[in-house]
């Protein structure tokens, strides 16, 4: 259904901040539609991810995860803390 959804007409009035995240692999959506729809939204910020799944829990997901993060906070996600000794965990 969501191929036969046409929102063209609607890309120019968008007025919030939009964040459009595009897979170059992706096999549902290719990625030069997701970087025209970015350009349609003023002030849109488009970023591409390497892969080819078109959902973004599918395969890398920390690699969408942390850029939807950065645009919803303004802070870029730093790497993961490691554990420490003594903590129980297995090294």
């Amino acid at each position: 259904m969501f191929l036969d959804t046409d929102v063209r007409d609607a890309l120019p009035l968008i007025q919030a901040p939009t964040l459009v995240l595009q897979r170059r692999g992706d096999r549902a959506v290719n990625y030069r539609a997701a970087r025209w729809l970015a350009g349609q939204i003023e002030g849109s910020r488009y970023i591409e991810l390497e892969g080819e799944d078109h959902f973004p829990w599918v395969g890398d997901s920390d690699a969408a995860l942390e850029p939807i993060e950065e645009f919803l906070t303004g802070v870029r996600p730093g790497p993961a803390p490691r554990a420490s000794a003594g903590d129980g965990s297995v090294h």
